[in-house]
């Protein structure tokens, strides 16, 4: 088994929605950039969890944590592609609805 944990900046407010099944989901996406030398590089990963009672403190630019061994990895214009599924979420900031 693989496990990925990402820890970055989300780009954007979680978004809440619905499945085929019409049940609730959690939608986000996190960056996290790495530094070599003069080079920068930043990975995006989309985010899907059935942790929505956290959505209200997952603010764009909020740090979190996100791990999962249920991991998607693909190429999209020659940059990585990462999904994580039914991840495990840590907020990295103190949590305060804005």
């Amino acid at each position: 088994m693989i496990t990925m944990t990402i820890v970055g900046r989300c780009g954007q407010d979680a978004e809440i929605k619905k499945g085929k099944d019409n049940k609730e989901f959690m939608k986000i996406s996190v960056a996290s950039t790495t530094r070599r030398g003069e080079n920068e590089e930043t990975v995006w990963a989309d985010v899907i969890s059935s942790q929505t009672k956290l959505q209200p403190y997952i603010k764009k630019g909020k740090l979190i944590a996100v791990s999962s061994a249920n991991v998607s990895i693909s190429s999209y214009n020659d940059k990585p592609q990462v999904t994580l599924y039914h991840p495990d979420i840590q907020l990295l900031e103190k949590k305060q609805e804005e």
